[in-house]
């Protein structure tokens, strides 16, 4: 969602609730309409926080490995590693030095 649209739905809610000290109803509708709008904005909102084609590839490959096979049966040992490593780099923050082969697991 966009920046400006986004500040315009929080001060919209933030006047509904300021409504309720002069008309609930008001209030309320006010709330009820903010609501169902941000939900019908976040359902159809396509905004990619891509800029470069090979972002765009990266982040399908991470997310979508199999599907972006030609033969979604097979694996690339030694691509598998790296696409690990790139989906706990970009979702955990987590340096590359640390994630070696031999790292253990959090919980092990």
């Amino acid at each position: 969602m966009k920046t400006w649209l986004a500040v315009t739905i929080f001060i919209g809610f933030i006047l509904s609730l300021i409504a309720f000290f002069f008309s609930w109803q008001v209030a309320v509708s006010g709330l009820t309409f903010l609501t169902l709008f941000t939900w019908t904005v976040s359902k159809f909102s396509k905004e990619l926080e891509i800029s470069t084609v090979g972002e765009l590839s990266e982040k399908i490959a991470r997310e979508n490995y199999s599907l972006v096979r030609r033969h979604s049966d097979t694996v690339n040992r030694n691509e598998i590693v790296k696409t690990i490593q790139d989906v706990f780099i970009a979702d955990h923050l987590i340096d590359r030095e640390h994630l070696t082969k031999e790292a253990t697991l959090g919980w092990t």
